[in-house]
């Protein structure tokens, strides 16, 4: 199952869009009973931020996806992103919820 990545500018990130989408994703999170595996995820640089959304956040968050041009990728490394969101289970950390 693909992963998604939404890419935020420096420019777009003044404007609040990592924040918007955060906010929207945890909007259909809820809306959608929390479904599980269901996650959103963080990692940042020079040339903005990437948020990636699990294969259960691309599917619920479809309209989001094409509103922000997610694009599909990779199941990134998630030791080195920043949880934000959602329900996890990996490694050693066990089930988060956030």
């Amino acid at each position: 199952m693909d992963w998604y990545r939404i890419h935020v500018s420096p420019e777009q990130l003044e404007f609040g869009f990592a924040d918007i989408i955060r906010a929207e994703m945890e909007e259909i999170w809820l809306a959608r009973g929390a479904p599980e595996g269901f996650s959103l995820w963080r990692s940042s640089s020079e040339d903005g931020v990437d948020l990636y959304l699990s294969p259960v956040a691309g599917a619920c968050g479809a309209l989001l996806n094409a509103r922000f041009n997610a694009v599909h990728c990779e199941q990134p490394p998630l030791d080195e992103l920043e949880f934000l969101l959602g329900h996890v289970l990996y490694g050693d950390h066990g089930a988060q919820e956030k």
